[in-house]
C-alpha cells in the first residue's frame, strides 16, 4: 500500500511537471495579454493622433482586429486549459498594433495637410475681409448684400473659434459657407463696378483738365472723388487740402432727376456762398449745367423719368457731415470743421470737377480678391 501511494505521488509530480513544462514551452497555449496590452496602447494612441470629425479607414480597421483579437482570447478561455490555442489571437493583436502604427503616421499627416489648408483658408478670408471691408461700407449696396456681407463675417469669427477649439470639421463648414457668401458678394459688387466705370476715361479726361487749368491759372479749383470718397481743394495744380465727404445713397447712379438721391458728376463752378444754412455752410454749385439738361431730356423720351419729376437743382457742398453714410439728397457734404475750412479758401465761381473715380477699375478690383 506504502508502495502504491509512493508510485501515485511519483506520477502526480511527474503530471504537475509535465504540465507545468507544457505551459511554459507550448507557445500556444500561452496568454495573449502582453500582445493585447501592447496593441491596445497603440491604438490608444492611434485616436489620439486623429482629427476630430474625419474618419480613418486604418484606425477603423485597427479597432475590429483589436476587437476580434479580445473576443478569441475570451472564446478560447472557456476551452480546457491543456488544449488552448491563443495564436489567433496574437495573431490578430499584431494586426491591430501594425495598422494602428499606420494610423498614427495617417493622422498626423492628415492632421498637418488639414491645419495647412486650413489656416490658408482663414488667411485668405480675414484679407479678403480686411482688403474689401471699407470699400463694401462704401458701396450702395442692397439690404440683402450688406446683411450677407456681414453674415460671412459672423462665419469667419466662428470659424476661428471653431478652429481655436480644434473642431476642425466644423471649421471646415463654416469656412466654406463664409466664402461662398463672400465669393457670390465679390461677383456682384465686381460686375456693378465694371458697368460703373464704364466712364473712366471720360473722368480721367475731366479730372486731368481741371488740375491741367488750375495750374496754368493758378486759380483754386475743386475737384471730388466719389469713389474715394475725398473732395480735394487743387491751387496751381498742386492739392494743398483733403477732405472725407458723403453723397446721397445712390450716388453711383447718373444724376437726372429731382429726388433720386444721386450725386452729379461733370464741370461746374461755385454759384453762389451760403454763409446761413440748414447745414451749417453751404456752397451751391450750377446743376443742372447744360450737359445734366441734355441728359434729362434723352432720359425723358426713354420715359426713364418718374411722371412730372424735374431735373431738380440745389446740390451744394455743404456741411453736418461725418455721419458714416451716404445720406443727403445729392449733395457733398463734409464735417463742419471741414466745410468752415473750405469755405474760407474758395470764392464763388471757383470751378467743381466731380468724377467717378480718379483711380482705375483694377485698384478696387484689387481689393475683392479671394
Amino acid at each position: 500500500m506504502k508502495k502504491l501511494i509512493i508510485a501515485g505521488g511519483i506520477l502526480l509530480l511527474l503530471g504537475t511537471l509535465a504540465i507545468a513544462a507544457h505551459l511554459k514551452y507550448n507557445k500556444h497555449v500561452q496568454s495573449p495579454q502582453v500582445e493585447i496590452q501592447k496593441a491596445f496602447v497603440q491604438l490608444t494612441e492611434a485616436r489620439k493622433s486623429q482629427v476630430k470629425g474625419y474618419k480613418n479607414a486604418k484606425l477603423d480597421k485597427a479597432e475590429r482586429l483589436y476587437e476580434k483579437a479580445v473576443d478569441t482570447w475570451k472564446n478560447e478561455n472557456l476551452r480546457f486549459f491543456l488544449v488552448r490555442n491563443h495564436d489567433k489571437a496574437r495573431e490578430l493583436a499584431q494586426q491591430s498594433y501594425e495598422i494602428s502604427a499606420q494610423a498614427i503616421h495617417s493622422g498626423n499627416t492628415t492632421k498637418k495637410k488639414i491645419t495647412e489648408d486650413i489656416t490658408q483658408r482663414i488667411k485668405l478670408l480675414s484679407n479678403a475681409v480686411k482688403s474689401s471691408d471699407a470699400l463694401v461700407q462704401h458701396l450702395p449696396l442692397s439690404r440683402g448684400q450688406i446683411k450677407d456681407f456681414a453674415k460671412s463675417k459672423l462665419l469667419l469669427a466662428e470659424a476661428k473659434e471653431a478652429w481655436n477649439r480644434k473642431e476642425h470639421q466644423a471649421c471646415d463648414k463654416l469656412l466654406e459657407k463664409s466664402q461662398s457668401l463672400l465669393s457670390k458678394l465679390f461677383i456682384d459688387v465686381r460686375w456693378s463696378l465694371r458697368h460703373y466705370f464704364e466712364s473712366h476715361s471720360k473722368w480721367k479726361t475731366n479730372a486731368n483738365t481741371a488740375i491741367k487749368n488750375s495750374k496754368q491759372s493758378g486759380d483754386k479749383t475743386i475737384l471730388v472723388d466719389k469713389m474715394a470718397s475725398k473732395l480735394y481743394l487743387y491751387s496751381k495744380g498742386n492739392v494743398v487740402e483733403t477732405y472725407h465727404c458723403e453723397f446721397g445713397p445712390n450716388w453711383m447712379k447718373a444724376k437726372l432727376y429731382s429726388g433720386d438721391k444721386a450725386t452729379p458728376e461733370g464741370n461746374y463752378k461755385i454759384s453762389s456762398k451760403k454763409n446761413s444754412s440748414k447745414y451749417y455752410l453751404a456752397l451751391t454749385i450750377n446743376y443742372p449745367n447744360p450737359t445734366d439738361q441734355e441728359n434729362y431730356r434723352k432720359a425723358s423720351k426713354r420715359n426713364e423719368i418718374p411722371y412730372r419729376r424735374s431735373i431738380g437743382s440745389l446740390i451744394e457742398i455743404h456741411g453736418e457731415g461725418g455721419k458714416g453714410a451716404h445720406w443727403t439728397q445729392g449733395c457733398v457734404a463734409l464735417t463742419n470743421n471741414d466745410m468752415k475750412d473750405l469755405f474760407k479758401k474758395v470764392d464763388s465761381n471757383t470751378s467743381v470737377t466731380i468724377v467717378g473715380s480718379i483711380e482705375p477699375l483694377d485698384y478696387y478690383l484689387n481689393m475683392l480678391k479671394l
